[in-house]
């Protein structure tokens, strides 16, 4: 599920997550996990989560061209002031996030 429109997807989301959401990370994995699950969080959602965003955030930021290339997957490439390697740190967790069974599995 890395196609184009997948990464699209997730990279919108992220920008969503950014724009949307003022407050620190836990924030916006909460806010993430409420759009898309439509549920509240629970057990280790949040963790799993800020786990996953500070690991790709650390490699982001150790290649910032990565992080830019990452965001110009597909037609739609990011045009927003956000961080590159932030936006694309929060992609990768939104593209966790669509991508789970919660999501794509319809039990």
């Amino acid at each position: 599920m890395n196609d184009s429109q997948y990464l699209e997807s997730a990279v919108g989301f992220a920008r969503r997550a950014l724009t949307d959401v003022s407050g620190s990370d836990h924030s916006i994995a909460e806010w993430m996990i409420r759009q898309a699950l439509s549920r509240e969080p629970q057990g280790r959602d949040i963790p799993i989560l800020l786990s996953a965003y500070h690991n790709q955030l650390a490699e982001f930021e150790a290649d910032p061209v990565a992080a830019t290339q990452f965001l110009a997957a597909g037609v739609f490439a990011d045009q927003s002031s956000a961080d590159p390697s932030r936006l694309a740190s929060w992609s990768v967790v939104a593209s966790l996030l669509l991508n789970s069974d919660e999501i794509v599995n319809k039990n």
